[in-house]
């Protein structure tokens, strides 16, 4: 006799297929957690950017505040992108959860 888990997941895996049996399904979820780490990305690049125009303004003495502001709006941008697509992601996980008493 094997010895029984009682982990929601081994309990889910037994319930289900961890697989979709969707195709179409899986594709979707892909493209999500791609949108999480394209803003992501995106959002990391633009800060990165921020902080060395600031040190290059510095550096040169320009005046590049404008630059600055708008690569920390973009960046901020990307970031609240990066967590809606993940608030979305959890969501999903949410609603598809299948662990319930039997």
């Amino acid at each position: 006799m094997q010895p029984v888990s009682l982990s929601a997941r081994h309990k889910e895996d037994q319930a289900f297929s961890l697989k979709s049996s969707d195709p179409g399904e899986q594709g979707g979820q892909d493209a999500r957690t791609n949108d999480v780490g394209r803003f992501g990305t995106i959002c990391a690049l633009l800060i990165c950017s921020m902080v060395a125009v600031m040190f290059i303004g510095v550096f040169l003495s320009i005046d590049l505040a404008d630059v600055v502001a708008l690569l920390f709006v973009a960046g901020m941008l990307a970031f609240i992108g990066a967590l809606l697509a993940f608030l979305s992601e959890v969501f999903i996980a949410v609603k598809t959860l299948r662990i319930g008493m039997k």
